[in-house]
């Protein structure tokens, strides 16, 4: 955190926020004139009426701005807030219950259920559960519950490690109070029941309709999420997790009320959270004004609520927001050709794009310098399978079915399709095994080829050169030409005039020419033991596979540029995973969620489109681009589709807000990163990572950081149950909420 004068902040934000001063004594100073009227015997009985007081200047958003942040649609990232009682409240009858049990993962609650004539959550064939939720105070606390036993039995609870007492249930609902010493900014609470009955037919512990976690047992109904406002009492109020943006302001719309509006901010220190900021509105007349954040690009946590004694408040708007307009999108023609480079097993922080590293790729740099380059974007599989599947489908793994076993189907609408459909003539040439007929990639293609499974040149110079020609051929007509290169895959074989670059010292053990994908395997399975100069020779391969690869690439662009079609091209470069090199102890892919395997290079080139130079801070999923070459052909987005066009990120519409990229291991293991911040979910288990402290991601601290935890926990706690349904283009980012999210949740399945 920034250090700031937090009173000195506050009186910035008291003129900022244009408070009505409270009605004062005015002293009038006596001037020459006044003493002679107070002289004069016909005036000396007159009153003397003071000068009214300027009002004053109520500043507002300079126009134009970008709504970085809508709390107002945000509401179902927002946590319900009891002032009165300084407790946070949690409805386990709520759609929303879900960031409070990691999304249902692993499945420990039923959702919805009837007990009793009233709906809540029950436990699944256990007698523990666990919640976890934040606290407004820490040390000394009460969690109160209204509970429902299965059967006559006692509860107790384990508050971050903690047990309290036990205390005895009769069979129905009831409410409990547990007294804690050791609540903090983000806990962890597991409801233990003694016994087990029968809820719904179904074994249980216990059920759960209410919870409050705070100073005191909170009393008050949770407020509704679906408002189209925020309507605030005195003892409802909300409490976000947001990320300050810097430049950023907070602007507001409140209708008159005899309530005063108050912001509290809070920020981190030491493990715990701590108060930064607070500022109180006067709304007596209504209110059309901004405050800005005590500090900059940090997780925050902000307290909004009404004060006095009055009726309530109404928001009618309450945005984060970032003067300055976005980048008008230029109205130009559709691409003639569209060309996807695909560099399989290509790590983002081996390209010298966004990381130093002496990797030379001049020609995939030259391409994102004169593009868009997206600082992290992340595959949806960590192996090729899947990641390709979400790549062809614009899908989650969950929603296409390719999860070690599966296939792409043919009411799968495939990138292939949806371009073909718009007039182009299709390629493709792929040299990766998986991706190809029996696994349903094939589909929507004029010509496709496997090179492996064909038994032809696999490298990427031959594919540029096979490309470059196919691409001369079909010159007089729109064409996609997807070429599925390979070189860093395994088999990491040495180029004599580059392997120099990287391996500069004699080297004669069994990896002088190549590293077999068989080698990998048996360093990975223990069987095959290395050296440490083996285990640079091994990275030096792989690095000069990847030059080579930028030098194929080169080599298509000069050809394209000779032939004249690389004007009006559109070019797409990514990858479907990376490899690790030992950083976390093993090798290769397919293993886990680490940066090395998931982390890829995203770029999109397209100039009478994309401004040159451009860098996006957001986060982006490879599924994002099948629906941004969609959008840049201005066609039709077909449905079903769960990416999203980043070219509004492009255009900056958002300020670069924080948006997550998202990353699955099968349906087990789940990553999600926004800013340096990166969540692993496991069953049952959460770890957070500082990336931008720890690149290799040795050190969980979340304990240390409970509002950054609390921050990607709420993403990730409505992303992973809905995996299957969400739609980023109707339902907003997990981190930024469409105004139709809880609509369109509340028709989805969870699963």
């Amino acid at each position: 955190m920034r250090n700031k004068e937090v009173f000195a902040w506050l009186g910035f934000a008291a003129v900022l926020s244009g408070c009505q001063p409270k009605p004062s004594q005015v002293d009038v100073i006596d001037s020459p004139d006044t003493r002679a009227t107070q002289e004069s015997p016909e005036t000396a009985q007159a009153e003397v009426v003071p000068e009214k007081p300027p009002e004053p200047v109520i500043p507002k958003v300079k126009e134009p701005f970008r709504v970085a942040f809508d709390l107002v649609a945000n509401k179902p990232l927002a946590h319900r807030f009891d002032p009165s009682a300084n407790a946070y409240l949690v409805d386990a009858s709520g759609l929303d219950f879900v960031r409070y049990i990691h999304g249902n993962h692993p499945g420990e609650w039923s959702l919805d259920v009837d007990m009793d004539g009233r709906k809540g959550a029950a436990l699944s064939k256990k007698r523990i559960g666990k919640i976890w939720a934040p606290s407004p105070v820490e040390g000394e606390g009460i969690i109160a519950m209204e509970v429902f036993a299965a059967s006559k039995t006692k509860l107790k609870l384990e508050v971050n490690s903690e047990e309290t007492q036990e205390l005895a249930l009769e069979e129905g609902w009831q409410k409990v109070e547990f007294a804690s010493k050791s609540l903090k900014g983000e806990n962890e609470i597991r409801l233990i029941f003694s016994g087990m009955g029968r809820i719904a037919k179904v074994l249980s512990g216990g059920g759960l309709a209410s919870l409050s976690i705070g100073a005191k047992a909170s009393e008050t109904a949770p407020l509704a999420l679906e408002q189209a406002a925020i309507q605030l009492g005195t003892q409802s109020g909300l409490s976000y997790h947001l990320w300050a943006l810097k430049e950023s302001k907070l602007a507001f719309s409140a209708k008159p009320s005899e309530c005063d509006l108050k912001l509290e901010w809070f920020g981190e220190k030491e493990g715990g959270v701590v108060s930064i900021g607070v500022e109180t509105l006067d709304l007596e007349k209504g209110l059309d004004s901004y405050v800005t954040p005590p500090v900059f690009d940090e997780v925050v946590r902000l307290h909004v609520q009404a004060a006095g004694e009055c009726g309530g408040v109404e928001l009618d708007k309450a945005e984060l927001v970032v003067e300055g307009a976005p980048i008008a999108r230029p109205d130009v023609p559709k691409p003639k050709r569209i060309v996807f480079w695909l560099i399989d097993t290509l790590r983002a922080d081996y390209l010298p794009i966004h990381f130093e590293t002496n990797v030379r790729a001049p020609n995939l740099k030259r391409l994102a310098a004169e593009g868009a380059s997206f600082k992290l974007a992340y595959v949806q599989g960590n192996e090729s399978k899947t990641s390709h599947a979400s790549l062809f489908s614009a899908m989650y793994p969950s929603k296409h079915g390719v999860v070690g076993r599966g296939s792409l189907k043919p009411h799968h609408e495939i990138m292939s399709e949806a371009i073909k459909a718009q007039g182009y003539k299709t390629l493709a040439s792929v040299s990766n095994g998986y991706v190809s007929g029996p696994w349903g990639f094939e589909q929507g293609w004029d010509f496709y080829k496997n090179n492996i499974r064909q038994e032809l040149r696999i490298d990427g110079k031959s594919m540029a050169k096979e490309g470059l020609e196919w691409s001369i051929e079909n010159a007089e007509k729109p064409f996609f030409l997807y070429l599925g290169t390979i070189d860093p895959h395994v088999t990491y074989r040495e180029h004599e005039d580059i392997i120099g670059n990287y391996d500069t010292t004699p080297y004669s053990g069994r990896f002088k020419r190549a590293c077999y994908g068989e080698d990998l395997g048996q360093i990975k399975n223990g069987s095959l033991k290395v050296t440490e100069r083996d285990k640079e020779r091994i990275i030096n391969l792989y690095k000069n596979e990847i030059e080579f690869n930028d030098r194929s690439f080169g080599e298509l662009r000069a050809g394209l540029e000779e032939a004249g079609l690389w004007e009006d091209t559109m070019v797409v470069v990514t990858s479907d995973h990376g490899d690790e090199f030992w950083e976390h102890g093993s090798v290769g892919h397919g293993h886990s969620l680490y940066q090395d395997q998931v982390h890829v290079p995203f770029i999109v080139y397209y100039p009478p489109l994309i401004p040159a130079g451009t860098v996006v801070e957001a986060g982006v999923d490879v599924l994002d681009m099948y629906p941004t070459i969609v959008d840049a052909m201005r066609a039709e987005r077909p449905e079903n589709l769960q990416g999203k066009s980043v070219l509004p990120l492009i255009f900056k519409e958002h300020a670069d807000y924080p948006e997550p990229s998202i990353a699955t291991q099968y349906k087990l293991h789940y990553a999600m990163q926004m800013q340096e911040w990166k969540l692993y979910l496991r069953r049952g288990e959460y770890q957070l990572y500082d990336r931008k402290a720890d690149s290799l991601e040795l050190k969980d601290v979340a304990k240390d950081h409970p509002l950054a935890s609390r921050w990607l926990l709420d993403s990730m706690g409505w992303f992973r149950p809905y995996r299957t349904e969400w739609d980023k283009q109707s339902w907003g980012v997990a981190s930024r909420l469409s105004p139709e999210f809880l609509e369109l949740a509340s028709k989805a399945k969870r699963n």
